[in-house]
């Protein structure tokens, strides 16, 4: 049938909506049809991100920003583009950032200059609260000890051990919730999580969730590899 055909039986069903009430499908504009609850995950991370790449974060402190990063990154070739110091200045100063490439473009080693641009904002460097995640138990272990092979954070603080996302978000046996949510946020600054190409939809939606609203989420990853394996491609999408 063609499809204005089949958009009407679905309509007439009484089982499909195009977002209101309750109904278990809906059907968006663009012709799409979803499992209702992919639509409100799909919703929630579009509001998160619109929410938060907008917003600069209060009580930065720039004179200090501008002489760390003037430390920490050199100055371009005539004609180039520091991407890197791009990238490290706004997930300073933005809650919600990503970081993307190919395996070898300094991903990790940015992350390491953007925690130590972070530090260097606190007084008091112990109280720089650091998440770090990752979908799985290696690639969290990876993370881990590439930041801390960069030289730049050693003795300055102890970063916490990276875990996975389930077991930072707090898994609950036999249920698809965790512990942490919209009423039970992460206690944390800054959150770092790597491989963010396998996060699928309903965990990436669960984990935003969970953050605080001055929190600084950074979502590192390569959207051409290592796709999720549950519905998704959060990172390629975004």
């Amino acid at each position: 049938p063609a499809f204005s055909d089949w958009a009407e039986q679905l309509m007439k069903s009484g089982l499909v909506g195009h977002g209101q009430g309750n109904t278990p499908l809906v059907l968006d504009l663009g012709g799409r049809l979803y499992l209702r609850r992919y639509w409100e995950y799909e919703k929630s991370i579009l509001h998160f991100i619109q929410e938060r790449a907008k917003t600069v974060l209060p009580d930065i402190n720039y004179p200090r920003l501008t002489r760390d990063v003037q430390k920490l990154f050199k100055p371009p070739s005539p004609g180039k583009t520091d991407w890197q110091k791009i990238a490290a200045i706004m997930a300073v100063t933005r809650s919600f950032s990503v970081i993307s490439g190919g395996p070898g473009t300094g991903k990790t080693s940015t992350v390491a200059k953007i925690l130590a641009l972070l530090l260097g904002q606190y007084e008091d460097k112990q109280k720089l609260r650091i998440l770090l995640g990752a979908p799985t138990g290696k690639a969290a272990s990876r993370l881990q000890e590439a930041i801390i092979s960069t030289d730049l954070l050693q003795k300055t603080i102890e970063l916490p051990q990276a875990t996975t996302l389930h077991r930072m978000l707090g898994t609950i046996p036999h249920s698809p919730y965790f512990r942490h949510n919209t009423e039970n946020h992460l206690a944390a600054d800054v959150i770092v999580i790597d491989e963010a190409s396998m996060v699928d939809l309903s965990l990436m939606a669960k984990l935003m969730q969970a953050v605080p609203d001055l929190t600084r989420l950074i979502l590192l990853g390569d959207r051409h590899q290592l796709a999720s394996v549950q519905p998704g491609s959060v990172l390629g999408d975004i």
